[in-house]
């Protein structure tokens, strides 16, 4: 049997994934037939592990590397964040001036109710607490104890949220996905704070990745 029939055979076999294989290339197309059972991965649980695809044409996107595309934006989901809270409360020019930190748990609640028309949400308020201003979270961090967040429960919120920010890891990035309060802080973003930056191919590449790790 010549060369191009067994190719031509192989390939029929992997009918089903060719689209997959011509993106990647025949060298790392897998030419053993795929089997699938009630044991087998879930895709989510792979895509938890590993935040960043792998395909090669999406890759052609980023000039940068992709660890640096989704921390960038991170940054400035935060930087969104604080500029529209700032904007609704005055915390800085006025509140805090006038109060110190102790008006900073009054002035999330006020915010909340504005951006995400709730009252209430005291996981939301921890959250958002630890990602915008932490440092004054710690320093009031009293009044936003409850019977659901102890001190340390909130210490180990702000380390999580400020490591992932700053000291960012896949992983890290990954587990911090799993949190609701962070996935309405991003949607919140996506809608009404990323418009002006998606004509940039890279920066829709990376808000698309977020997304998909958000499902």
């Amino acid at each position: 049997v010549s060369e191009f029939e067994t190719t031509k055979a192989v390939d029929e076999e992997c009918s089903f994934h060719s689209k997959r294989c011509s993106t990647a290339g025949r060298d790392t197309c897998n030419l053993e037939p795929v089997t699938f059972s009630s044991s087998s991965v879930h895709p989510r649980e792979e895509e938890i592990k590993s935040p960043v695809p792998d395909s090669k044409v999406k890759s052609k996107l980023f000039t940068r590397r992709k660890d640096v595309i989704i921390k960038t934006i991170l940054r400035k989901c935060r930087k969104f964040t604080l500029n529209e809270f700032n904007a609704r409360t005055k915390y800085l020019k006025s509140a805090k001036r006038k109060h110190g930190s102790l008006a900073y748990k009054e002035m999330l609640e006020d915010y909340i109710h504005f951006a995400y028309g709730a009252d209430e949400d005291e996981s939301l308020l921890i959250f958002l607490a630890a990602f915008l201003y932490h440092k004054d979270l710690e320093k009031s961090i009293g009044m936003f104890v409850t019977p659901n967040f102890d001190t340390s429960s909130i210490r180990r919120l702000i380390t999580q949220v400020q490591d992932t920010l700053f000291k960012y890891s896949h992983q890290k990035f990954s587990e911090m996905c799993l949190d609701e309060n962070f996935r309405r802080v991003f949607a919140h973003f996506d809608y009404f704070g990323s418009q002006e930056h998606k004509h940039d191919k890279e920066y829709a590449a990376g808000i698309e990745i977020i997304n998909s790790q958000l499902q």
